[in-house]
C-alpha cells in the first residue's frame, strides 16, 4: 500500500502507519472512552464525515493524549 493511504497514529510520540480508515493503531484506540469511539463510528460514515466529526476526532485524540478540554 501507498504511503498516500496511510497516515500515522495521532497519539503522542507513536510512529504506527495506519490505512486512513482507522484513527489509531489498536492499542490506542482502546484508550479512547468508549462513548467516543461509538461517535467517531456514529460521525465517521465510511469516510464521509458528519457534522460534528471533527470535534469528537479532537476529542478522542486529546483523551489519548492525556490533555483535558478546557
Amino acid at each position: 500500500m501507498s504511503t498516500t493511504n496511510r497516515h500515522q497514529c495521532p497519539a503522542a510520540g507513536c510512529t504506527t502507519m495506519l490505512p486512513m480508515d482507522r484513527m489509531f493503531c489498536w492499542p490506542h484506540w482502546r484508550r479512547v472512552p468508549r462513548p467516543l469511539q461509538r461517535d467517531v463510528w456514529r460521525l465517521w460514515n465510511n469516510g464521509h464525515v458528519e457534522d460534528g466529526y471533527w470535534d469528537v476526532r479532537q476529542a478522542a485524540i486529546d483523551a489519548v493524549n492525556g490533555r483535558v478540554a478546557v
